[in-house]
């Protein structure tokens, strides 16, 4: 079982990349199989699903509509424990969403790495405390979404999480997410509030949110995958395909070659260079011994290594002890 080092150590990556195939897959299987095997094919660290039984967290009296769609989508159990066996085998991560307690256990049992807090359960607290319970057991990950919360919420959801390995992912409860909903700086707040990772669930059509966030210190990205955006149903919309999905990984590896200690260092190129690009002082023109030195009389020419204020001024109105020549060093 993975630690939160541990996890990002295996991806040999600072960022880790979850394709949220969610309920994608329209209930079909085959077509479930074909995600993680496209998901692998774009470059993610891991896939994640909703595993869920329908009459354990809809009430179909009151919510007839979503308690119908949401069985329709239905995997077994016996389907998600051989879709982790395929992700594996295809040397995923394969973690998921519970949306009730015997879905939870089943989790559990088939050794799931990750346990994702779904954002409309973050005020669910018998569920919250459920599954800290677990996961400080057997030594779980557990990524807390924080749609639906303002900070008051979220430090209480993350009180129960005491000693248990957590991440709190950013996330804006609309699909699909818009720039004007979106505040990337929080991110930053809860770098500053809470010593753990932070991550970015993101439901945009873009990519460009998930790289400013991982410029910003994101250590897990979120996104919806598809194999068609076409799908008209369910999160297809919202979801990028695999050609898009790969550009942000790419995009994201990029940044992360280019995010380093923050010491100022310099390349071996400017080390090399530095010489031809500083400047120098030398003389304009030729002045003979005795002349004083005018500001006009010296330029800032490369090659060279540089010019101190302090000894540029020391030199105007100096008189020459010798003579001098156009372009000489002075």
């Amino acid at each position: 079982m993975y630690n939160l080092s541990e996890l990002f150590n295996r991806t040999k990556a600072r960022t880790f990349i979850v394709a949220e195939i969610g309920i994608n897959h329209g209930g079909n299987y085959e077509y479930a199989k074909e995600l993680i095997e496209k998901a692998k094919e774009s470059g993610t660290d891991a896939v994640k699903f909703q595993v869920f039984k329908t009459e354990k967290f809809y009430n179909p009296r009151l919510a007839k509509g979503a308690y119908e769609l949401f069985k329709s989508l239905e995997l077994s159990y016996e389907n998600y424990q051989k879709l982790r066996d395929f992700a594996e085998s295809l040397d995923l991560i394969f973690f998921a969403t519970p949306l009730d307690l015997d879905s939870l256990y089943f989790l559990n049992e088939i050794n799931t790495p990750i346990f994702k807090i779904a954002s409309s359960d973050i005020t669910c607290e018998p569920f919250l405390k459920e599954v800290s319970d677990i996961a400080k057991k057997s030594q779980k990950i557990v990524f807390l979404s924080t749609g639906f919360a303002k900070l008051k919420t979220i430090k209480r959801a993350v009180s129960f999480f005491e000693n248990v390995n957590l991440a709190l992912l950013y996330c804006v409860s609309k699909y699909p997410v818009e720039a004007k909903d979106i505040d990337l700086n929080v991110i930053t707040t809860f770098k500053e509030k809470f010593h753990m990772p932070i991550g970015f669930s993101d439901h945009s059509l873009s990519y460009i949110f998930d790289i400013a966030a991982v410029s910003l210190g994101a250590k897990i990205i979120e996104k919806h995958f598809t194999t068609d955006n076409t799908i008209n149903s369910l999160d297809h919309p919202i979801s990028l395909n695999p050609e898009n999905f790969k550009k942000m990984v790419d995009a994201i590896r990029e940044i992360e070659i280019a995010t380093k200690s923050g010491e100022k260092e310099l390349t071996d190129f400017e080390k090399e260079i530095t010489p031809l690009s500083m400047r120098e002082m030398y003389f304009a023109r030729d002045i003979k011994k005795g002349e004083k030195i005018k500001k006009a009389d010296i330029l800032l020419l490369r090659p060279g290594t540089g010019v101190k204020i302090e000894k540029y001024k020391s030199l105007v109105n100096k008189k020459l002890k010798t003579d001098k020549q156009k372009y000489e060093k002075v």
